[in-house]
């Protein structure tokens, strides 16, 4: 698993790539990359956010409103969506939601060895809205 490292928005943002391994849809390696807002502050929960269809996270606005309520934030971009798109790839391309479970469990994993007295709850937007139900 990858070390947070600088995002590519800038100050207060770091990401870290989840390695997922060959893609069952047959597009070479595949990754998803977690992205935090950081913060110095004790969080009283963690948030994890799910984009939608043809979508990544950019929304900091969004991640401030949580940190501002005392939250962790965090952000997946699923494979083969904005950060984790590689050469080779069909953007935003699988064939069954239910693969976003790898991505959506070791996130989950992540968040908790970092934030793990407090509750996690997840958020998300359009498609994201139907991959965590499934999930």
């Amino acid at each position: 698993m990858g070390e947070w490292t600088e995002d590519i928005l800038g100050a207060g943002y770091e990401r870290r790539t989840i390695e997922l391994g060959q893609d069952p849809d047959g597009e070479g390696e595949i990754t998803a990359t977690l992205v935090r807002r950081r913060t110095d502050a004790e969080p009283r929960r963690a948030v994890v956010y799910v984009h939608g269809f043809t979508d990544y996270f950019f929304q900091t606005e969004l991640a401030d409103f949580f940190a501002d309520h005392g939250c962790a934030f965090y952000s997946l971009d699923l494979r083969k969506c904005g950060r984790s798109l590689r050469a080779g790839h069909t953007p935003h391309y699988v064939s069954d939601l239910a693969l976003y479970d790898a991505e959506l469990t070791e996130a989950l994993r992540i968040v908790r060895s970092e934030v793990s007295d407090v509750p996690v709850v997840f958020s998300a937007h359009s498609t994201g809205g139907l991959i965590l139900p499934l999930w």
